[in-house]
């Protein structure tokens, strides 16, 4: 049953990293259909390419590097995505700085954006560094935490809509939604992961991560 569970949920996470992707590629075609009205698109039009296309690819590598499988029987692939996604996740954090600055609604959606790319691109090199120094688990929860910030895109294109659905006034909704596609993932990952290890320094110990929950077989 926790298998089946576990095998739904990655399915909806690779549908939801699908679609997401498929709607950031939009911004490298010379004409974006459906462009919602961001400043950016006419002011920083080659930043907002890079920005939206990298987090797609991030998006949608995130999730072949949960599976157990590929992670032990495939070292070489699973070494290769993960440097496609740091350099997914370098390139995107980057270039999301003058888009920040730029952002609709003012100084409180742009501290917002901002936050999150610096939160996403100090997990991802933290992530970087424990590998390199051959501490795998630690490696593994800050890639955890990387991919928390990375879905930002796909609790954003839900909140958006939703708010307008509700009738939330545009500008306070897009203010508050800066932070919150964001912030509650971010939460949400730290907790499961000071759960699963029982210390509130976030390690565990090899007997602990067996069976994760997050780990596809």
């Amino acid at each position: 049953m926790k298998r089946l569970l576990r095998t739904i949920g990655w399915s909806g996470l690779v549908f939801l990293a699908s679609l997401n992707c498929f709607l950031a590629m939009r911004y490298l075609l010379p004409h974006v259909p459906f462009a919602a009205p961001l400043p950016n698109l006419k002011l920083n039009r080659i930043a907002l390419a890079i920005r939206a296309s990298c987090a797609g690819i991030a998006l949608i590598v995130g999730p072949f590097q949960l599976i157990e499988g590929l992670r032990t029987r495939w070292r070489q692939t699973h070494r290769r995505l993960g440097w496609v996604y740091a350099a997914a996740v370098t390139l995107g954090g980057i270039s999301a700085t003058p888009l920040a600055l730029r952002a609709n609604f003012g100084p409180i959606a742009g501290p917002g954006f901002l936050m999150l790319d610096a939160l996403w691109l100090i997990t991802t090199g933290t992530a970087i560094w424990m590998v390199v120094r051959h501490q795998f688990e630690g490696h593994r929860r800050w890639m955890l935490r990387s991919y928390s910030l990375t879905a930002a895109a796909i609790t954003l294109r839900i909140m958006l809509p939703a708010s307008a659905m509700m009738g939330f006034p545009a500008g306070p909704s897009y203010r508050t939604i800066a932070w919150m596609c964001w912030l509650p993932n971010l939460l949400i990952m730290e907790a499961y992961l000071r759960l699963r290890s029982g210390s509130p320094s976030g390690l565990a110990t090899t007997e602990q991560t067996q069976g994760d929950p997050l780990a596809l077989e």
